[in-house]
């Protein structure tokens, strides 16, 4: 379900397209602009349906419709797909 919600990370309004959604108790946000606003980066390959972020030291990788991440080499269970 999306909403009007507002979602700030270091007094920076993030806001995208389609915008935060509300899920199953869990606030999905738009990974882009969520990410650059904290000082990571957000790279999404369309041939592998995949996202990596790297926040610090930190790498998260993803597929798309997929809840099970790689997170620093390990994989973790997260609380909803990548959308």
């Amino acid at each position: 379900q999306t909403s009007n919600m507002v979602v700030t990370v270091n007094n920076q309004v993030v806001s995208g397209s389609p915008g935060s959604a509300y899920a199953d108790g869990t606030i999905l946000v738009p990974a882009g602009e969520f990410i650059s606003a904290m000082g990571g980066t957000f790279t999404y390959t369309h041939s592998t349906l995949s996202a990596a972020i790297k926040l610090g030291e930190n790498e998260l990788g993803y597929r798309l419709d997929n809840s099970v991440a790689k997170f620093n080499g390990k994989f973790v269970q997260a609380p909803q797909p990548l959308k």
